[in-house]
């Protein structure tokens, strides 16, 4: 991969697009690897995004553990992993010290919807909008539901350490020389394609009625 900013925004383009079949099948290996191109993307940018990678991090590596596992055959896409795990009862248990896959899944798929409102809001922005104020409001539409109060805080704050629009949209694209309007296409692109694999697996945790797991 090269080594410019708007590489790794392609590459998180490229990587989700890989992720939802035809027939609307997720799948998790493919979820899992767009998410590692999404926190490359945001790592570039050194601890500006650190409220959303932290645990985003984590919870990969858990989905990762559960693929090489002796039932990784049963997580190879959200539906199968579901399916599994409710008929087995194990939605809210720990195999050992490992956290279900449905539980761990459920909080990457609320990160990703702030994710995709974000780019959106971020790619439809005027040059006089705050990109703390898009994070922030996006923030509260989606994630902040399920975050307790000093956690809300936390993020708050992080948030108000974000670059002005023009410096992260420079900051996008520092070493690729591109206009701004095609690193504002990718971004809008992006949210796009999220959209249907939120949408699926939304549905799918509904179907199950688990979309509150603890």
């Amino acid at each position: 991969m090269a080594n410019s900013q708007t590489s790794y925004l392609s590459a998180v383009f490229d990587k989700f697009n890989q992720v939802r079949k035809e027939d609307g099948t997720i799948l998790v290996a493919e979820y899992v690897d767009a998410y590692e191109a999404i926190i490359i993307f945001f790592d570039y940018f050194g601890r500006l995004f650190s409220f959303i990678t932290a645990d985003v991090k984590s919870k990969i590596g858990i989905l990762r553990k559960h693929l090489d596992a002796d039932a990784g055959q049963n997580y190879t896409s959200v539906q199968a992993m579901l399916a599994y795990e409710v008929s087995n009862n194990i939605t809210t248990a720990k195999k050992g010290s490992l956290p279900s896959g449905s539980r761990t899944l459920l909080r990457l798929h609320r990160a990703l919807d702030f994710i995709r409102l974000f780019f959106k809001r971020l790619s439809e922005s005027q040059e006089s909008d705050k990109v703390s104020s898009i994070a922030s409001d996006s923030y509260n539409e989606t994630l902040a539901n399920f975050h307790p109060w000093l956690v809300r805080k936390g993020t708050y704050l992080a948030m108000y350490a974000l670059p002005n629009r023009a410096t992260l949209l420079t900051k996008m694209n520092d070493q690729s020389k591109i206009a701004e309007s095609d690193v504002i296409q990718l971004l809008q692109d992006i949210s796009t394609i999220i959209r249907p694999i939120y949408d699926e697996t939304q549905g799918l945790y509904s179907k199950y009625d688990i979309l509150l797991l603890p």
